[in-house]
Order: structure tokens, then C-alpha cells, then sequence
């Protein structure tokens, strides 16, 4: 018979570092880093933001969209059910996942931006000519 010679069982590492609490400190840490990756860009996107909103055009607008730019993907509107008439400017914000702004006036018209650097612009002015990135 052979014999073979076991090697002790490993004792598992115990964190003692800051006064017992280094468990709670790493889970602390990691947690935050979880936290700081939620705010992070996503692809396509700058991360939600806050843009300042102006009405230039004769007519009050009632709906704004910030979105992916395709019909289904527009999401709630960021005036929530208010209005911004001739003249008003309003703080809007922008969802993280937004490539593309839309705002409809009350008669049904609408202006759209595509494909512009939203991440770039610290706000949009609807005129009667069309939407503009300031």
C-alpha cells in the first residue's frame, strides 16, 4: 500500500484590517463602484442630462420626445402633459439612451433632430424654421 501525505487544509483569510470591519469596507467599495458604472455613458448616449428647452416659434409646444429616433422608441414625454408657449424656455431631461430630440407644437406639427451630438449641447430652440442645437 502506498501512502500519501495530505497537505493541511487551507484556513480561510479573515480580513482584520480596520478594526474587524474590513468585510464591510469591501462590500462599501464595491457597492460604490456599482453605483458610479450606473451613471456611466451608454453606448450611443452621453448618460441623462438636463438641457435647457426654448420656444422661438409663434406657436406653444405641447409634447417633447428625447429618444432613439424611431416611432416606438420616442418614450414619455418630457414636458409631462404641459405646455411651453411662444417665448418660455424650460429645463428638460434628456435620457441617457437619447440620439434623437422631437417636439410637436399644438396643432400636430413636429420638428425632429437626428443623428446630432447631443451630448455636446447644453440646450435646443424651436423656431418656425425648425429645431436648433445651442
Amino acid at each position: 500500500m502506498i501512502e500519501t501525505e495530505r497537505s493541511p487544509r487551507p484556513r480561510p483569510v479573515r480580513l482584520r484590517a480596520f478594526g474587524g470591519y474590513g468585510r464591510s469596507l469591501l462590500a462599501g467599495v464595491f457597492a460604490s463602484l456599482l453605483l458610479v458604472g450606473c451613471e456611466a455613458p451608454t453606448p450611443g448616449g452621453c448618460g441623462a442630462r438636463s438641457v435647457t428647452l426654448r420656444n422661438a416659434s409663434g406657436l406653444a409646444i405641447e409634447q417633447a420626445y428625447g429618444g432613439n429616433g424611431s416611432t416606438a422608441g420616442w418614450g414619455a414625454d418630457l414636458l409631462a402633459g404641459g405646455v411651453l408657449a411662444p417665448g418660455e424656455s424650460r429645463a428638460i431631461r434628456l435620457p441617457a439612451a437619447a440620439r434623437a430630440v422631437r417636439l410637436v407644437w399644438v396643432n400636430g406639427r413636429a420638428a425632429e433632430m437626428h443623428n446630432g451630438d447631443l451630448c455636446a449641447i447644453s440646450g435646443l430652440t424651436l423656431s418656425d424654421r425648425g429645431l436648433q442645437p445651442q
